[in-house]
């Protein structure tokens, strides 16, 4: 189990930031599989089983479903997060538990 400890929503915004370069790596790896691939079993496939780099945030490869399902989890938890320190400033920050 990883740990992340947030101090304030600068570190939100740089953790939202590495999220978007494997968001988008995740992307443009879907098109290609799309744009190349016309088996529907074989894109199937690939997006369970693709070479893909790992995640900017655990460092794990992941099939490109598992990333997006991830990413979105991760995005709501920094969203709430956010939420979160900003009505309560006076807290010392938050500890984010992540299952990697």
């Amino acid at each position: 189990m990883a740990t992340i400890e947030i101090r304030d929503v600068g570190e939100i915004e740089i953790l939202r930031a590495a999220l978007q370069s494997g968001v988008s790596n995740a992307i443009d790896s879907i098109r290609t599989i799309l744009e190349f691939e016309t088996d529907t079993s074989q894109i199937l496939q690939l997006l369970h089983f693709p070479e893909t780099p790992p995640t900017a945030i655990d460092f794990q490869r992941l099939s490109l479903i598992d990333q997006v399902a991830r990413t979105s989890a991760f995005l709501a938890v920094l969203a709430a997060a956010r939420w979160l320190m900003e009505r309560h400033p006076e807290s010392n920050g938050l500890t984010m538990r992540t299952e990697c």
